[in-house]
């Protein structure tokens, strides 16, 4: 009824155009102005700024269509447009109803946080009730990242006025989270995530509660994690300590994986821990190739606005067969940066020692560079990770001395009724520095690894349940060191 009224009205205001013209000048003026008011409260945009447009014709001065006018291109995203009639109608008239507002939400719109920032706060000195005012000058404050300031403005908003209470809450949360007061940030979130009528708030809230549920459990001073489990292995090797040796016999296996850190110093800009890990490796008829190895580490992060330096110095043991196998001492300096929300890249360099203590000639040291790139998609629910690495071993005997080129590829798909579903693919072209004193040729070898890990968790958060399938294979222009493998197994995993 409203709309045919509009439509009407315009008809008939085009007919009287034709019929009766204007008078000239100031009345013509007044007459666009009113058309362009009316059309403007109907949501008519482009007729309203039409009308506004012929109103300033007659009358270039009038502040009041200049201000209309900034209104309909903040409302359309024209920004740049809005400026330049904001600025225009605050030079006719300063005393204009609404417009240092409009103002300073434009500013808050092209993300001059600072600026809109001071004209929000402001308004707020000269009119503590302007609630629209308290809330942009907490959002504005948010945008510069000064999330005390911004938390009491929020609050004092939510407080006022109940239209806007759920969302002066989240943005709330938000400041709470960013300042380490994951509880009350909790608490605001999952208050919006009952309350919000927006769908933008509830699913927003409930993405945050599980950030946040995430972040306490990275913010605790100690981890401490424990896998088990068993399966099939068609073609035994010593793979994390030598990949040189395997059996071409398969066997059952058991498997378990200890891991215990504590953060001594863990605030805003650093962090400083140590780490133990053990791992064991048990066959049910192939003894020899049983494993274990023991590695502690002591970490230091310096945290930066979006990016953080890290050194880590890792010492570790291992055995084969309950005999001592392979000493090594690891210093890896590297750089994480979170390029935004989704992206993230790091680089580190490794440094290794190695001394065999049952292969002579095996002695030397490992450099290693490595680039990773991950980013996220469709709402977060698929992880994919680029890697890619150069690597440089020597040897006290050359010919067990490689260079050797890393890439990889990892997909987690987070599936729902929390299954997720981890594809991981990796290939490597290695290069020996000499002939071998055996075989009198210089070895070159190429591999490929794919595996897939399937897991849930059960009963518990902390508690998950994987299968894992794993299939590898390495090419090599010497016979006896071409193998293929695969490698199936079920895991438990608990975290704390």
């Amino acid at each position: 009824m409203m709309h045919r009224f509009t439509v009407y009205f315009f008809f008939a205001f085009f007919v009287c155009s034709l019929l009766c013209p204007f008078p000239a000048g100031a009345e013509q003026s007044e007459t666009y102005y009113d058309m362009g008011v009316y059309a403007f409260e109907e949501k008519m945009y482009e007729i309203s700024e039409a009308h506004f447009l012929q109103a300033l014709q007659q009358d270039p001065a009038n502040g009041y269509c200049h201000h209309y006018l900034g209104q309909i291109c903040l409302l359309t995203d024209r920004y740049k447009e809005a400026e330049r009639y904001f600025n225009t109608a605050w030079e006719k008239n300063r005393d204009i109803s609404g417009l240092e507002y409009d103002i300073a939400f434009l500013k808050f719109k092209m993300g001059a946080f600072t600026e809109a920032a001071q004209l929000f706060e402001k308004m707020v000195s000269e009119d503590s009730s302007h609630v629209m005012a308290i809330y942009y000058a907490g959002m504005s404050l948010l945008g510069q990242k000064q999330y005390e300031s911004a938390l009491d403005y929020l609050l004092d908003a939510a407080d006022r006025n109940q239209s806007i209470k759920t969302n002066a809450l989240y943005f709330s949360g938000i400041c709470l989270k960013n300042m380490g007061r994951l509880d009350e940030a909790a608490l605001k979130m999952t208050y919006v995530s009952e309350y919000a009528s927006k769908k933008w708030l509830q699913d927003g809230s409930k993405k945050q509660l599980l950030l946040i549920q995430k972040k306490s459990v990275q913010t605790k001073p100690y981890q401490l994690h424990f896998t088990t489990g068993t399966g099939y292995d068609n073609n035994v090797t010593l793979e994390s300590l030598d990949d040189d040796i395997y059996s071409n016999e398969a066997d059952w296996f058991a498997d378990a994986y200890l891991y215990a850190n504590y953060n001594f110093v863990s605030q805003d800009r650093y962090q400083i821990g140590a780490g133990f890990g053990h791992h064991q490796l048990w066959h049910k008829d192939l003894d020899a190739y049983d494993m274990s190895g023991t590695i502690a580490n002591l970490h230091l992060m310096r945290f930066y606005q979006s990016f953080a330096i890290g050194l880590t110095c890792s010492p570790g043991i291992y055995y084969a067969d309950d005999k001592k196998y392979l000493t090594r001492h690891t210093i890896t300096p590297a750089l994480i940066w979170n390029i935004d929300k989704k992206l993230t890249a790091a680089v580190s360099y490794d440094y290794s020692d190695n001394t065999y203590h049952r292969v002579s000639g095996r002695d030397g040291r490992t450099h290693e560079v490595s680039a990773d790139i991950g980013n996220s998609f469709f709402n977060d629910t698929v992880d994919a990770t680029f890697s890619l690495g150069y690597e440089d071993t020597s040897a006290s005997v050359s010919f067990y001395g490689y260079t050797r080129i890393k890439t990889g590829l990892n997909f987690l798909f987070k599936l729902p009724m929390d299954v997720n579903v981890d594809l991981i693919g990796k290939y490597n072209i290695r290069d020996y520095d000499s002939m071998h004193l055996y075989y009198n040729k210089k070895r070159k070898d190429d591999g490929f690894s794919g595996s897939m890990i399937l897991s849930r968790s059960i009963f518990y958060p902390w508690l998950t349940m994987s299968a894992k399938l794993s299939y590898e294979k390495n090419n090599s222009n010497i016979d006896d060191f071409a193998y293929q493998r695969t490698v199936t197994g079920m895991f438990i995993s608990a975290d704390f």
